[in-house]
């Protein structure tokens, strides 16, 4: 278990004013189009702190009970009662990154357990993606305007611990690539030459809708959620998994003391001020 701070919402609000410049890891800035997390720890709108304006709203639940404490500070609770949270509609991108910390509850061995999915308002079956656990326990990736299950991961999640999973795609038409890591490692890909659709389509957290199979939700808790215009490199997808705040994470922090200025005199450090490195 990570022993690391966790940055407060004033901190996390910091360094996303600065869009990321503040950040301990400014490269996890880099094509970020939505960021959403448990460090504001209530309310019914769910801020996306990338600075883009993709808030995101608490369908089915009730801030009071949905919002809980964890080992890896505030994040939402899901269950059976079809929550979940829409984050605004997103253009079509060919090449994306999903990352998500989460734990799973209950629902383990259930097929259809939603983690995100891309697709039209009111959750038509023709949208763009999915990620969902299946009944094996394993992420799958499914392109739904075509029906087409694209992607069957390798490892299997039972547990009740935290994971950091992650998608990706890249490619063109005719030819897309589809990746999934699992805390930080490669889980599988594959190929397929079934094209997404490219709409302007809803983008969910925690459930997934087909009209023959009704709404599935994810069992567990989110602490974070990030999508990305671009394929992360594996040192971003380590980073992320070893590091939940990673990308929130202020700069190098130094304790409460003075700092000598020209002239001889001294200043007051206030403990949250940033470190700043010469050269």
């Amino acid at each position: 278990m990570s022993t690391l701070h966790i940055p407060t919402f004033a901190e996390v609000l910091a360094v996303s004013r600065s869009h990321g410049r503040t950040s301990k890891y400014p490269h996890l800035w880099n094509g970020l189009v939505g960021l959403w997390g448990g460090w504001q720890g209530g309310g019914l709108t769910l801020f996306d702190v990338s600075g883009r304006g993709n808030n995101g709203t608490l369908i089915n639940m009730d801030p009071a009970t949905d919002w809980v404490m964890t080992e890896k500070g505030w994040a939402l609770k899901f269950s059976d009662t079809a929550p979940y949270v829409g984050c605004g509609t997103f253009i079509y991108r060919p090449t994306f990154t999903f990352v998500a910390r989460i734990k799973r509850t209950s629902g383990i061995g259930s097929n259809f357990r939603g983690v995100a999915a891309h697709h039209p308002a009111g959750m038509q079956d023709d949208g763009d993606w999915y990620l969902y656990f299946g009944a094996d326990n394993k992420l799958h990736v499914d392109i739904p305007w075509v029906r087409s299950n694209v992607y069957v991961g390798s490892q299997a999640i039972t547990d009740s611990d935290w994971h950091m999973v992650a998608l990706v795609r890249t490619g063109t038409a005719g030819a897309w690539v589809y990746t999934v890591w699992i805390d930080g490692l490669l889980d599988d890909s594959n190929g397929t030459a079934y094209n997404p659709n490219t709409g302007t389509h809803e983008f969910t957290l925690a459930i997934l809708h087909e009209t023959a199979l009704g709404s599935h939700v994810f069992n567990g808790n989110f602490a974070s959620a990030a999508l990305y215009d671009r394929a992360l490199a594996p040192s971003e997808f380590q980073k992320f998994a070893s590091d939940e705040h990673a990308i929130v994470r202020p700069m190098q922090q130094i304790p409460v003391g003075t700092a000598a200025v020209a002239g001889g005199l001294s200043i007051p450090i206030a403990a949250h001020h940033y470190k700043l490195l010469a050269g």
